[in-house]
């Protein structure tokens, strides 16, 4: 009797799975695989990106600029009676300057110079004339909206004899360029006197 009884109840039996659960998962570990190294994670078909995510991410990720490694033989150029003396080159993707910041998908580069009329009279300098070229002998102008935010405004100055100034000049380049033979260009228009240009090796 008990064991019809026991013959006569239902063994439950476990939950099949879901169709399709298994592959939901591999799916989403295979995600999560791809954004630990650093590959794009995919989105739904109609999910909607916003196009300034990446940039967003720049901003948080790449905070903190980065100093490149001066060149081993950092010497004095001339340009006219300009002395130019490189002393720092930062690379950032983002440019703050109290509530205003600048982000880009390539990189500023932010060349500081130290520079002193070697003169024995006044003499104009106009540094919105600056360039970086790079070892395929493309040029980039000033950033200009970095410029004006983080870097020195007044680029068209007067020097006095012996006179000696600090100067900061924002660049926008390709990421591709950075440690590759980076030069700063200072055109000989640049200085009023000069009659060549300045080239100075920067990475």
């Amino acid at each position: 009797m008990a064991a019809l009884a026991f013959a006569g109840c239902k063994q439950e039996s476990p939950a099949a799975p879901e169709p399709g659960g298994d592959r939901t998962l591999e799916k989403l570990k295979a995600e999560v695989d791809r954004a630990n190294r650093g590959a794009a994670v995919g989105h739904a078909p109609n999910a909607v990106v916003d196009p300034n995510a990446h940039l967003a991410g720049l901003a948080v990720d790449d905070a903190r600029p980065r100093v490149l490694e001066l060149p081993e033989r950092n010497e004095t150029g001339w340009v006219g009676p300009l002395a130019v003396k490189l002393e720092q080159v930062t690379a950032m993707h983002s440019v703050r300057a109290g509530r205003v910041q600048l982000t880009t998908e390539d990189v500023f580069v932010e060349v500081k110079v130290v520079t002193q009329n070697t003169g024995k009279t006044a003499t104009d300098v106009d540094f919105n004339l600056a360039q970086i070229v790079d070892a395929g002998g493309h040029t980039y102008g000033l950033a200009r909206d970095a410029q004006r935010a983080a870097g020195t405004r007044e680029l068209q100055r007067s020097y006095g004899p012996d006179e000696r100034q600090e100067i900061s000049l924002y660049f926008e380049v390709s990421a591709s360029i950075i440690g590759h033979g980076m030069r700063l260009l200072l055109p000989a228009g640049v200085c009023t006197g000069a009659e060549s240009d300045l080239e100075l090796p920067i990475d």
